[in-house]
């Protein structure tokens, strides 16, 4: 999402939100999002990393399309999408895959924005 947000032109970077949903809020907790916010650079204005209760968590992966497992201690096998919404909260669009190619993800987050005006 960080490759993402880099693509996208400053006047579109300005509008777009990112939210993050962590699928672990037994580590994940507010502190730690908070630190990992500042470790990394986050800026709050553009960027909301979320956690949240285990049963509320699986319930909007099951929304979201999303499967997750844990696999170990700390370690969860998990989808890598991210979901494009349009300001009525509805998926316009999804990226499956780590190596995939965001050219479409960035027209759909620009027609999402262009909604908005």
């Amino acid at each position: 999402m960080r490759s993402i947000e880099g693509k996208l032109s400053p006047e579109l970077r300005e509008k777009v939100r990112f939210t993050f949903i962590s699928i672990d809020p037994e580590a994940d907790t507010p502190a730690r999002l908070a630190e990992y916010r500042s470790e990394n650079k986050i800026d709050p204005e553009r960027w909301t990393l979320l956690t949240g209760a285990t049963d509320s968590v699986q319930e909007l992966a099951v929304v979201m399309g999303v499967q997750y497992r844990k696999i170990g201690e700390i370690d969860f096998a998990h989808s890598n999408i991210i979901s494009v919404l349009n300001s009525k909260g509805e998926i316009v669009h999804r990226q499956e895959g780590l190596s995939a190619d965001s050219a479409e993800t960035l027209k759909a987050i620009a027609a999402a924005q262009s909604e908005v005006l």
